[in-house]
């Protein structure tokens, strides 16, 4: 289902300086115009400098993992996804610790994570248990523990069919921000073509997640912290897409200059969608919205916005 939506307080209101990420010290409730001068005027100033001689462009992003469409590459049963999420935090971590970025045959690995939703079990089982708490350290486990029944990735029949959108709707390249990026399921399948014309955000409030994403993606911008604490400048983004977390009853306060819509929105859910709304240029929105109960009861709530 499509729908328009952009809430009224929403609206640009001013002219701001920067870009992408960058922190104006705008007012709450006030979100800026980038318009032609900044934000996405920036990248395309940015693009036509990287052309080449022969007036092609310099491609982007071409260090990121990209994936094969219509592909999962996580395995499916609880104990597949428990090893291969343990072999993938141990090299993430061996790689971290090193300052090594991943090789393509590292990559493979990486993106086998899934994260913990539906792995409860392990974190009940003795021998697993002490052998998470050994990988991850208290802190770690605890936040793993804790996401057991709200972490679940997008499958990629559901984002290849948002990048189809994407295309269908013109959109070639700009600034591109994913507020609830895991470990990047949706970046991976962004189209070759969009992304060699992209400056990439990404922002993941999981510290295991987080680590891997960056391994995956290092051309991106990599934010490990909530979308409630990351700074946007408002009107500097192209398009956001993204799966935003749902969890009803569960209310964030932000810290940046959208407080207004903390306050105004109760759930998290609702709060990223109006925040992923404010940081557009245009405010021409797309709302995307597929639910699908799995057989762990889990939903999923997938937007994005052009």
């Amino acid at each position: 289902m499509m729908e328009r939506y952009a809430p009224k307080d929403c609206q640009p209101t001013e002219e701001p300086s920067g870009s992408m990420g960058e922190t104006v010290g705008q007012e709450s409730g006030r979100p800026d115009r980038s318009g032609e001068e900044s934000g996405s005027g920036e990248l395309r100033r940015s693009l036509q400098q990287s052309e080449r001689l022969d007036g092609q462009l310099t491609p982007r992003n071409r260090n990121n993992n990209h994936v094969e469409r219509g592909t999962d590459y996580a395995p499916t049963t609880p104990k597949a996804r428990y090893d291969a999420n343990v072999e993938a935090v141990r090299l993430a971590k061996e790689l971290t610790d090193s300052g090594q970025q991943a090789t393509d045959e590292q990559k493979a690995i990486l993106r086998q994570f899934s994260g913990w939703g539906g792995l409860g079990t392990f974190f009940n089982n003795e021998r697993t248990r002490n052998e998470l708490v050994a990988l991850l350290g208290d802190d770690g486990y605890q936040q793993a523990a804790m996401s057991i029944n709200s972490a679940y990735y997008t499958p990629a029949d559901v984002i290849d069919a948002m990048w189809d959108i994407v295309k269908n709707l013109g959109f070639k390249g700009g600034n591109i921000l994913e507020g609830s990026a895991g470990i990047g399921n949706i970046l991976g399948l962004m189209p070759m073509d969009i992304s060699d014309r992209s400056n990439i955000e990404a922002v993941e409030i999981d510290g295991v997640s987080g680590m891997i994403l960056k391994l995956l993606y290092p051309d991106a911008k990599v934010d490990i912290q909530g979308f409630e604490n990351t700074q946007v400048r408002n009107g500097s983004v192209d398009l956001a897409i993204t799966n935003v977390p749902f969890v009803t009853g569960l209310h964030v306060h932000d810290t940046t200059g959208d407080r207004d819509l903390s306050r105004r929105f109760g759930n998290i859910h609702d709060f990223c969608i109006a925040k992923n709304v404010r940081k557009c240029l245009y405010r021409r929105v797309v709302h995307l919205t597929r639910v699908r109960h799995y057989a762990n009861g889990s939903l999923m709530k997938v937007m994005l916005i052009l």
